[in-house]
């Protein structure tokens, strides 16, 4: 009985001590990472009308300097996913190494679209100016298509190697809301000759080309886990499972209202070793939702190991005396 007792009375100790240093981490959390990277992210729906329903611009002649399809660069950028801020171990300390989750949804009065929330690619027309990617872009990949294809394991195994330069679109149609659907993807080395090629089930109308290539521009040194260019991070994403963040997003496009030109409203919560901040926002009736959320589990494990030793080394003499003291007075 003794011992139940003494397990109890630690294991209270603990949990009063579990809840500080969950308070503390979420503190700093909350001011440090959340707050930046919610704010970094405000007033993207003054773009979600040219990122739903773009305006082709016509280029028949090829004096065009981008082809009006640019704000899909920025949304393929700002697709849902994980970023990891691991670093170095003292970073536990201040709880800052952490991992965050991402869901965004653009929507209008009239809904959403394909390309409202989602992971992302770019495909775009390499005419040989810089930033082509964002100039000329063609549509975007949904990552998470494609990674339902019967092959995509085996296209996920070729990018981790990274033994390419490029990637080249062959083959894909594009449909009403500018989704690209690959139907012949092609590796290229860096004398641009073809490593290996890809085909895939494609629906509606097939289009062939020479020069669009899916943007993904990251070098052998670069690191993959926060890549926002990278498909083999994006499709790693997808692998990974669902994003605590998506049900978030979405819910909170029903605390979006339209009957003002501009609304703001923002709420952060909070959980074990986690903070979410929230954040939807509306513009002349153009809407954006997102959900951020931030783990920072090791730094509470890492502090929860330390009080967990300290309290043992500071209760057990204790106990040991007052056990030794008791046995000398029976006698």
């Amino acid at each position: 009985m003794k011992i139940i007792k003494r397990a109890l009375l630690w294991l209270s100790i603990m949990l009063v001590l579990e809840f500080l240093i969950n308070a503390a981490g979420a503190f700093i959390v909350s001011h440090v990472a959340a707050g930046e990277m919610a704010r970094s992210l405000n007033g993207y729906s003054k773009r979600t009308n040219m990122i739903l329903h773009p305006t082709v611009i016509d280029d028949t002649d090829g004096t065009a300097k981008s082809n009006g399809l640019s704000l899909l660069t920025i949304r393929a950028l700002l697709s849902d996913g994980r970023l990891y801020n691991h670093t170095k171990f003292g970073y536990n300390f201040l709880f800052l190494n952490f991992t965050m989750e991402q869901s965004m949804v653009f929507f209008d009065k009239e809904g959403t679209t394909q390309v409202s929330s989602g992971i992302f690619n770019v495909a775009y027309d390499d005419k040989g100016a810089s930033a082509s990617y964002i100039k000329f872009p063609v549509g975007l990949i949904d990552v998470r298509e494609l990674c339902a294809q019967s092959n995509a394991k085996e296209l996920f195994s070729v990018l981790e190697k990274r033994q390419y330069s490029k990637i080249r679109l062959d083959e894909y149609s594009v449909d009403e809301d500018n989704i690209v659907r690959p139907k012949k993807m092609t590796f290229l080395d860096w004398d641009k000759n073809a490593i290996q090629s890809f085909e895939f089930q494609c629906e509606g109308e097939i289009v062939s080309g020479e020069n669009i290539y899916v943007y993904d521009n990251v070098l052998v040194e670069d690191d993959l886990r926060n890549s926002s260019v990278s498909l083999y991070k994006k499709m790693k994403d997808v692998y990974d499972g669902k994003l605590k963040t998506d049900k978030a997003a979405r819910d909170l496009m029903k605390k979006a209202d339209f009957s003002n030109s501009e609304q703001r409203y923002d709420k952060t919560s909070y959980g074990f070793a986690s903070v979410t901040s929230k954040h939807v926002e509306t513009t002349d009736g153009n809407a954006l939702s997102f959900a951020l959320r931030f783990s920072y589990i090791k730094g509470v494990i890492l502090y929860t190991i330390i009080f967990a030793v300290i309290l043992t080394a500071i209760l057990v003499p204790i106990w040991i005396h007052k056990d030794k003291k008791a046995a000398n007075s029976y006698y």
